[in-house]
Parts: C-alpha cells; sequence; structure tokens
C-alpha cells in the first residue's frame, strides 16, 4: 500500500470551487429567469407603455421580477468582490458568470426601454425608406412601416446619435430583413441583431477594461471585471434593455490601453454619440503624458473630416442641425417620471437640478481620486453627458 495520499473526489459543499460555482449559477438564474418571463408577457400578453413609466405602469408581477433582479443581482455582485477579496474567484470563474447573465440578458425584451425598438426602426428608415434619420421623422417617412408601433414615441423625434450608429444600425435592420419571415418577423430579427451587436460590444468593453491592468496583477483584473460585468445596472443597460452607449464605452476603454490610440478611441466614440466630446481634455491629457500628441493630433484632424463628411450628407440641409436642440423634448427617463409624479416641480426644474446634483457628485468624485485618470475621466464624462453638450435629456 502506497504512503502517498490520494486526491481527494469532487466535491460539492458550499466552500468547494464547485460549490461556489452552483451559488453563482443560482443567483444567476433567479436574476435573470423572472426577468426573461417578465419581459415577453410586458410585450406579448400586457402591453403597457415604458415610455410613460411611474409606479404602477408595470403589473404586479413584473415589478416583482424587476425588484428581485436588482436585490439577486447585488447579492451576486457582493459575493463575487468577497470571493475576490478572499483569493477564491479568479479571472476565468469571473467571465464564465458573466457570460451567464449576458447570455440571459440577450433574451431578455428590453423591459424599461424602449431605445432598442427606436434604433431597429431608424435603421429601418436609413436602409429601407432612403430617409435622412437625423431630419425625417418615422412617423412621416415610413407609414405602415412594422417597426413604426414599436417605435412608440419615438417615431417622432430625429436620431440624436452620430452617424456610426446610425450605419450600423441600418446594416443590421437591412440584414434582418432579410429573414424568410413576415414582415413582422424581419423586425423582430433585426432587433436581435442590433442586441447581440450589443451584447458583444459589452463583452468587448470588459476584455478591454481588463486589458488597462496587467496580467500579472490578477486579483485587480477580476475585480475591475466583477465590478463591470456583474453590475447589475450594466446587465440592466446593456444585456437587457440593449442600450447603445456601450458603444461610446467601448474606443474609450480600448484607446486608453496603448500609448497612441486615445486620438482614435476618442473619434469612433464621438462618431457614436456625440457626448464622447467631454473625455477629450482627459485623453488628451493622458496622451501628453505618454509623448503621443501627434497621433492624437492625426486622429482629431481624421475626425473632423469625417464629421465634415456627415454634415455634407446628412446635415448640411434645411433643418438638418435641428436634432441638437429638439433633445429638450425628451423626456422618458424613468428617475425623471418618478420625480415628475411625487414633487410638485415642472420637468425643466426636475432636469437641470437633476444634472447639477450629479455634476457636484461626480466633480467630488474626480477630486477624491485625482491621482488616477481613469475615475477622473469616468466623472468628467457622466457629468458632461447629463448637463448635456450642448443639451442632453438627463
Amino acid at each position: 500500500m502506497s504512503g502517498g495520499v490520494p486526491p481527494a473526489a469532487p466535491t460539492t459543499r458550499a466552500g468547494s470551487p464547485r460549490g461556489r460555482a452552483g451559488r453563482y449559477g443560482a443567483l444567476v438564474l433567479v436574476a435573470m429567469l423572472p426577468m426573461l418571463l417578465a419581459s415577453y408577457r410586458h410585450y406579448l400578453f400586457w402591453g403597457e407603455a415604458v415610455a410613460d413609466w411611474v409606479p404602477g405602469a408595470l403589473n404586479a408581477g413584473e415589478l416583482g421580477a424587476v425588484l428581485l433582479f436588482t436585490a439577486a443581482s447585488c447579492l451576486l455582485l457582493r459575493r463575487g468582490l468577497g470571493a475576490v477579496a478572499a483569493g477564491s474567484l479568479d479571472e476565468a470563474g469571473a467571465w464564465r458568470v458573466g457570460l451567464g447573465l449576458c447570455a440571459l440578458g440577450l433574451l431578455c425584451l428590453p423591459i424599461l426601454s424602449e431605445d432598442l425598438f427606436s434604433y431597429v426602426g431608424r435603421g429601418r428608415l436609413l436602409a429601407l425608406h432612403g430617409g435622412n434619420p437625423w431630419v425625417d421623422l418615422a412617423s412621416r417617412t415610413m407609414p405602415g412601416d412594422p417597426a413604426l408601433p414599436l417605435m412608440k414615441g419615438w417615431a417622432d423625434f430625429p436620431l440624436p446619435y452620430g452617424p456610426l450608429l446610425a450605419l450600423g444600425n441600418a446594416a443590421l435592420a437591412a440584414v434582418g430583413d432579410l429573414w424568410p419571415s413576415g414582415a413582422g418577423g424581419r423586425v423582430w430579427a433585426g432587433l436581435f441583431l442590433v442586441k447581440l451587436t450589443t451584447v458583444l460590444g459589452l463583452l468587448l468593453a470588459a476584455r478591454a477594461l481588463c486589458a488597462l491592468v496587467p496580467r500579472a496583477d490578477g486579483a485587480r483584473r477580476t475585480r475591475l471585471l466583477v465590478l463591470f460585468l456583474w453590475n447589475p445596472f450594466v446587465v440592466l443597460e446593456f444585456a437587457v434593455d440593449g442600450h447603445n452607449d456601450v458603444f461610446l464605452v467601448l474606443p474609450l476603454l480600448w484607446g486608453l490601453g496603448l500609448a497612441g490610440r486615445a486620438g482614435l478611441g476618442l473619434v469612433l466614440a464621438t462618431l457614436a454619440k456625440p457626448t464622447a466630446l467631454a473625455a477629450g481634455p482627459v485623453l488628451l491629457a493622458t496622451e501628453a503624458r505618454r509623448g503621443a500628441l501627434g497621433r492624437f493630433a492625426v486622429a482629431a484632424a481624421a475626425g473632423a473630416a469625417l464629421l465634415a463628411g456627415a454634415w455634407a450628407l446628412w446635415w448640411s440641409g434645411p433643418g438638418g442641425l435641428d436634432w441638437i436642440a429638439r433633445q429638450r423634448g425628451i423626456g422618458g427617463a424613468s428617475l425623471q417620471a418618478l420625480c415628475l409624479g411625487v414633487l410638485p416641480l415642472s420637468r425643466e426644474a426636475v432636469q437641470l437640478g437633476g444634472a447639477a446634483v450629479v455634476a457636484v457628485l461626480c466633480l467630488l468624485l474626480a477630486l477624491r481620486l485625482r491621482g488616477d485618470p481613469w475615475p477622473a475621466l469616468v466623472a468628467t464624462f457622466l457629468a458632461t453627458h447629463l448637463v448635456g453638450l450642448p443639451v442632453a435629456h438627463p
């Protein structure tokens, strides 16, 4: 009989790796499955207008699913960060849980947002109807299109995003229109393609975030990954609701990863959403410290040329820039609707007051963490995004 000790058989005790993975998986299912079911019931069997969200617009089951998602996701995030601190969760494990959240989020319909439907509708306006999404309103340009009822209030607003998102949505809507089914099915195919692209962008953004930290510092990389990819607000905003801000975050993170790329990252982010210009001063200072101002200037010049081309194609005619001022009329944010419902304030007061509060909080964050350029970047972007360049809805 050998004097060695045979390896222990795999176990599922709570403290073992397999047991911990089981607990994470259970929390993922508890968080996401009710949201999945509630999202389909909301659109296919109930049909409340999400744009008019106030307490009571969701039925009891749907509201319970949202609250359960929030509680279970926060618990999952807390346990994940605790496991990273204890050294029992590595980067690979964090990726597996994050992929599970994203996969289930991909299958959900956007229960707390209608933006995803507007992406597909405006993509169809540009690709299939030959309209100018910054000037032509979907309600007038494509009457009878099966995407129009899904756009609801957004059908009367011009596109508020940059040409990169406009062309991307148009391409995906055109591909979705090739689906061998009825017109309604082709709209839903385009919707799925846009959301799939958004989830892939989220995963690439998580990878770009990890790349900012040396691979040797595994604990810090894992902590960043958990904070980002397990974050319930990130999961809800991108994986569930399919919001396109991920295509602003992705190029900025990618540009920060290596000297000489920040300028190109800023250009790509600005072509997606103009509010990315808020990050310009921080990226410029970063490249100055790296000694890469020349590349930044070249990228800025290229970006200016591309914007000039977009102006010549879409914005030079009558009303071509009215889409900027019209963003003041957007008031679909759920927090804004809640404040308007419970406070005796005007919409303008809620907008300005909320933007001021966020700007002050972001400034305090930047001052507290002024030695680290990344929190300053995030704080600057958030503050300017909410205050507006030159105007934006909170």
